[in-house]
């Protein structure tokens, strides 16, 4: 498992977390909530999940998912795009509070 947190921008209210998934169909432990119009947060980030140790926390707001904006997206199309993605999954948020981000490298 990979993990790469950043302030885009340097901005500390923006944070991206990317995770490497080893199938398609792998759960990341991160969850949604939102409805048709309004704006995707994070509602769960599970301990034993892929993001766990991230710089997401529920109540961020999802701003995009691999770069594909979430602002009109329902919650089950953002899990979807995570879940069913290949490719690293990379998601940008907006912090709820302004927050400082410590960045480590594990070899």
């Amino acid at each position: 498992i990979h993990i790469l947190a950043h302030n885009p921008h340097g901005h500390a209210r923006y944070v991206q977390a990317m995770v490497y998934k080893s199938k398609s169909d792998n759960a990341v432990g991160v969850s949604f909530k939102g409805s048709a119009g309004r704006q995707l947060k994070v509602c769960t980030v599970r301990a034993d999940g892929l993001f766990a140790h991230s710089a997401l926390n529920v109540g961020d707001s999802v701003v995009s998912i691999n770069n594909i904006p979430c602002r009109h997206h329902r919650t089950r199309e953002a899990v979807e795009i995570v879940r069913w993605n290949m490719e690293p999954v990379t998601i940008l948020a907006k912090k709820k509070s302004s927050s400082g981000v410590v960045v480590a490298r594990v070899y």
